[in-house]
């Protein structure tokens, strides 16, 4: 029994030491400035390939910074499906709120609601849009137990707001939060790099 829960301290340590490289954290702030540059200069298009081109680059930073340190490291087999569906999970909800986001810009920029409700939202918009990728963070933190997620969905909320506030071009709060999240990944990636020297592959047997 004792052995048991040995196993799974050290394979929770193990996972959450996987996340602690920055990588996630440089990504998510990368793709937040992508998509402040396409608004700025109404390059819609950029934000697929600003999305697509980010998952491979994320594996082959993750070859070359993480697995050399921590070794490649295979869960048990419970744990590994649990975490395909997590990332199916936040892939679908992301898929569908965004497409939900997309059809609810389009009634507004027609106004195919009541006056007064589309007064109103066209008000806070990026107050909502704001709140909705906070939302993201919020889930990701959650859903892979990266507690620091929480402050960049805090971050985002805050700085949407802000702008709101003092009224500045709202692409700028999308590279005001994303350059944030940029370089307290980066600072992660450092400790990171400092805290694991480059060793031998480690790895869990899988288990049924």
């Amino acid at each position: 029994m004792s052995n048991d829960i040995d196993l799974k301290q050290l394979e929770k340590k193990a996972y959450l030491s996987y996340h602690q490289d920055g990588l996630i954290d440089i990504c998510a702030g990368l793709i937040l400035i992508g998509f402040g540059i396409a608004m700025a200069y109404d390059l819609a298009w950029m934000i697929g390939i600003w999305i697509v081109t980010g998952l491979p680059v994320y594996a082959s930073m993750k070859k070359a910074i993480t697995i050399p340190r921590l070794g490649f490291v295979k869960f048990k087999l419970k744990k590994e499906e649990e975490e395909k569906k997590k990332k199916m999970i936040l892939f679908s909800i992301m898929t569908i709120v965004g497409s939900l986001f997309f059809i609810f810009t389009l009634i507004i920029m027609n106004d195919m609601l009541p006056s007064w409700i589309n007064d109103m939202i066209k008000e806070y918009y990026l107050v909502i849009l704001g709140a909705t990728g906070a939302s993201f963070f919020a889930m990701a933190a959650y859903m892979f137990e990266l507690k620091r997620f929480y402050l960049y969905s805090l971050t985002v909320l805050a700085i949407f707001i802000i702008q709101h506030i003092i009224d500045i071009e709202p692409y700028w709060a999308m590279i005001i939060s994303g350059f944030i999240i940029t370089l307290t990944g980066l600072f992660i990636m450092v400790r990171f790099i400092q805290k694991y020297p480059i060793q031998k592959d480690i790895e869990f047997k899988r288990e049924s």
